[in-house]
C-alpha cells in the first residue's frame, strides 16, 4: 500500500470526540497498541505501531500528529524512529522518543466535515 494512502489520507470518522472519550481512547490505544506489537505474530516496530494507533484515533475523532526523528545508536550508526503524539502527549514511541531529533511531522486532522449524513 502506498505510504500516501496508509498514512497521509487515513480513515474517515463520523464525528469528533468530546473530551472525556477522547481520554479514554487515546488511554486505550496507548495500551492496546505496544501490547499487541509485542506479541510473536505481530512484531510490529515503531512505525507500524504508530500508523496503527493514528488510524485506531482517527476513527475516533481524534487529531494526532506522526513525527520522525533521527539519532545516533551507540555505535554511532544513523538511526530512525517514529513516535504518534496528540497535543504534547505521546501515545507510542515515548519511550526513545527523546533519544532522537525530530525531522518531520505529519499534522492529521479528523477529516469531520463534508461526509454524507
Amino acid at each position: 500500500m502506498p505510504f500516501s494512502r496508509l498514512v497521509i489520507s487515513g480513515p474517515r470518522c463520523s464525528e469528533s470526540a468530546n473530551a472525556e472519550q477522547a481520554k479514554r481512547s487515546i488511554d486505550a490505544v496507548r495500551w492496546a497498541v505496544p501490547k499487541i506489537a509485542r506479541t510473536p505474530i505481530a512484531r510490529a516496530v515503531c512505525l507500524p505501531q504508530a500508523i496503527a494507533a493514528r488510524w485506531m484515533l482517527a476513527r475516533r475523532g481524534i487529531d494526532t500528529v506522526l513525527c520522525f526523528g533521527v539519532g545516533r545508536a551507540g555505535s554511532q550508526l544513523l538511526s530512525a524512529h517514529a513516535w504518534l503524539r496528540v497535543g504534547d502527549r505521546i501515545v507510542v514511541g515515548a519511550e526513545r522518543a527523546p533519544e532522537f531529533t525530530r525531522v518531520v511531522e505529519y499534522p492529521f486532522v479528523s477529516p469531520t466535515e463534508n461526509l454524507p449524513q
